[in-house]
């Protein structure tokens, strides 16, 4: 019998769309979002780095549970404005601005540059928890800001970014969005050091 599917992991988000991919990914496991397990998680990202902020986010969690705990933190990484706007992604305008006024904001940043001038990358790192013991790993995208937004099957930054197949993010479809992912490319590292 299959042991790991008995065996749940707690993911410190309620994004329905990385919580479908997490599930995806992780097949063998039942996979638990925030609101499912009534945990109100108030970590306050105040990390430098993508993974330190995945860190506080999967230790805030997981001292409400003995589960397996999981936590990302995510954004968008522009070359030629020094990494810009990182960490700061979903943070750029205040918390009440919209995705269409952080991407335009964005766009503005990069009026008049070239396409090797508008390299980026997306930037997931995903932090797990498993019996005291703290694992975290990176995965990246890389790609361009395109000059405009394109697509509506996106979030966030997505109808900015070209992955360099000529298609934003946006304008993929899930399947294909999923296979070239860096939270994926970040769980499987994690997968093959043995943590999940």
């Amino acid at each position: 019998k299959n042991k790991r599917k008995e065996m749940k992991i707690l993911v410190a988000s309620d994004d329905e769309r990385k919580i479908n991919e997490i599930k995806n990914i992780l097949k063998e496991y039942e996979i638990i979002s925030l609101k499912e397990s009534g945990i109100e998680l108030n970590a306050e990202e105040i990390g430098q780095t993508f993974e330190q902020n995945s860190k506080i986010r999967a230790m805030g969690l997981a001292k409400y549970t003995k589960e397996i705990v999981l936590a990302y933190s995510e954004g968008l990484w522009i070359d030629c404005l020094d990494g810009f706007p990182g960490i700061k992604t979903y943070r750029i305008l205040g918390k009440d601005a919209t995705d269409e006024e952080r991407n335009a904001y964005l766009l503005r940043q990069l009026e008049g540059k070239d396409i090797y001038q508008r390299i980026a990358e997306v930037v997931t790192a995903v932090t797990v928890i498993r019996d005291g013991e703290i694992y975290t790993a990176t995965g990246e995208i890389e790609g361009y800001i395109a000059e405009e937004p394109k697509g509506r099957n996106g979030i966030g930054f997505e109808p900015i970014f070209d992955a360099r197949g000529g298609k934003t993010l946006a304008e993929m479809g899930t399947f294909e969005k999923n296979r070239i992912s860096s939270l994926k490319k970040a769980i499987k590292k994690l997968q093959r050091y043995k943590v999940l």
